[in-house]
């Protein structure tokens, strides 16, 4: 069960790592600025 566990959590932690990295660079990004222009 664990090794079965492990597998599926491989692939959707590969696929999920990225597009977390991507929504988090972006959210701050847009943040700061919005921030430091006001």
């Amino acid at each position: 069960m664990a090794e079965d566990i492990n597998v599926t959590a491989s692939p959707d932690d590969k696929s999920s790592a990225p597009t977390s990295v991507t929504s988090s660079m972006i959210t701050p990004s847009t943040t700061h600025k919005g921030l430091e222009l006001p």
